[in-house]
């Protein structure tokens, strides 16, 4: 989320370097008036990739930390796991993989829109130099 909100204010500041200039780079009054709401859809893409990420995440810390408090898909995965039941373990994971599918296609055209929308460019969040 972090990568997307910063690139995304490194294109709206060379986007509008010459009005942010004129005002004053660091003031107050262009953050709130011209970069914050500039930003949001670029936040709110950054909350989309964060959302499907933490999902993922989220299963599998049920998967290897199980809590007796708390019964969700990776805590019945792991007892089906340690219990040898492979199609109980094969039906819990199919369906945690379906979910996750569903749910990155959904972010996948909320981002979509985002972009129409707001003619948000693409922010590159990993690169390999």
């Amino acid at each position: 989320m972090y990568k997307a909100v910063l690139g995304g204010g490194k294109i709206i500041l060379k986007k509008y370097n010459d009005p942010i200039a004129t005002e004053g780079r660091y003031s107050f009054i262009n953050l709130i008036k011209v970069v914050l709401p500039l930003s949001l859809p670029y936040i709110f893409i950054g909350m989309a990739q964060a959302v499907g990420l933490g999902f993922k995440v989220e299963i599998m810390g049920e998967v290897f930390m199980t809590s007796w408090h708390f019964i969700g898909i990776g805590k019945l995965i792991n007892e089906a796991y340690t219990n040898l039941d492979m199609l109980e373990l094969f039906g819990l994971t199919f369906f945690a993989i379906l979910t996750i599918i569903v749910l990155d296609t959904i972010i996948h055209f909320v981002k979509r829109w985002l972009f129409n929308k707001y003619g948000t460019e693409p922010v590159k969040v990993f690169s390999l130099r």
